[in-house]
């Protein structure tokens, strides 16, 4: 997949990011990570939270689905450039409130994960969307922040 990014210039990405996401925490396909940071490191991070959210905004049927697009948008968050990720707060911060309440208790640990990851890179920002939260969930994003 790499080799057909790197010939078009990264134009077609978008086709194979829900496969991407999909196999991005599979050991059993190592590159897949390798794949993901260099996507961060050659396109513009703010983009890809952009498909990541339209994605997302797309609700999919298998809850797999959503759960690895959130793990995505975690590890943008986690690895990409800081000022890119920085005008796509809200954008994220609107998903996210959607996600912390879905059904799948799978789908709703990636939103802790990436609320963390928010809180440690950009806590100012977020703790007016932070604080909107119940307290439990608070107390469970707060939680997991300081095992980290």
């Amino acid at each position: 997949i790499m080799e057909i990014l790197k010939k078009k210039n990264n134009d077609s990405y978008k086709h194979f990011l829900i496969v991407i996401t999909t196999y991005l925490k599979d050991k059993r396909i190592p590159n897949s990570m390798k794949l993901f940071h260099y996507l961060l490191e050659s396109i513009d991070n703010s983009i890809i939270i952009f498909d990541l959210i339209d994605l997302l905004n797309v609700k999919q049927e298998d809850f797999k689905v959503n759960r690895n697009l959130i793990d995505a948008l975690t590890i943008v968050i986690k690895d990409g450039n800081e000022e890119q990720i920085h005008s796509q707060i809200s954008k994220i911060m609107d998903v996210l409130s959607v996600f912390i309440n879905d059904t799948n208790c799978m789908v709703r640990q990636s939103v802790v994960f990436c609320y963390v990851e928010l809180l440690i890179k950009f806590n100012d920002e977020i703790t007016q969307y932070f604080h909107q939260l119940n307290l439990a969930k608070q107390k469970l994003i707060n939680f997991y922040k300081d095992r980290k």
